[in-house]
């Protein structure tokens, strides 16, 4: 970068530029359901829910984040949270192939900003699906119709997705008629264990 002052003196330096890659992620939806959200992210960013699922803006905030992990017979739960000691949270990894459930304590501008690379056309990403239920999330910000990832598994059955206005605050999902949106999160029944892939669109 050359610079010129007033009286025709200049200076030149080189800076390095870093572009991030944000995502936002619109929970306003969340005070339809007791300000609970099923959602995923799109961003390449992995680690511990504190310290991974983190509003850039700062002026969104939450204090419970739960995930089901079927690996764990009896104990599929997993949660952390703000408030508690960390020795007693047990969901202590995720990654954007997790959905969760998030509970959200302040709204602020309604979204969750979160910084982190996104995926390009045509990588692919792999889910360790087993049999029974799982709770997976849509990992790549551009939408795709659903035939193309869960229509390619075999033992898939029902799925489910995020609706505020059920009691259950989900809903039955059509995964041969529906798109894959960024920031979705999905129940999807198996009857057996499989990989499932998916490639960025």
């Amino acid at each position: 970068m050359t610079v010129t002052d007033q009286v025709g003196l200049t200076d030149t330096d080189t800076m390095n530029v870093t572009i991030i890659d944000t995502f936002d992620i619109d929970i306003s939806e969340a005070a339809l359901s007791n300000d609970w959200i099923l959602m995923s992210y799109p961003n390449q960013i992995e680690g511990d829910p504190l310290a991974t699922i983190v509003d850039l803006g700062g002026d969104t905030q939450w204090d419970i984040a739960q995930w089901y992990n079927p690996q764990d017979p009896g104990n599929e739960w997993k949660t952390t949270s703000t408030f508690k000691p960390p020795a007693l949270n047990d969901f202590t990894y995720v990654n954007n192939t997790y959905a969760f459930w998030l509970h959200i304590t302040v709204y602020g501008d309604g979204i969750i900003t979160l910084v982190g690379n996104l995926a390009s056309s045509g990588e692919q990403a792999v889910f360790n699906l087993r049999a029974g239920w799982n709770l997976v999330g849509y990992p790549f910000a551009v939408a795709q119709p659903s035939a193309n990832t869960f229509g390619t598994a075999f033992s898939i059955g029902d799925a489910m997705t995020y609706d505020s206005a059920n009691a259950y605050r989900v809903r039955f999902y059509d995964w041969f008629g529906e798109n894959h949106e960024p920031g979705e999160g999905y129940f999807i029944f198996c009857f057996g264990d499989e990989d499932l892939y998916m490639w960025a669109p």
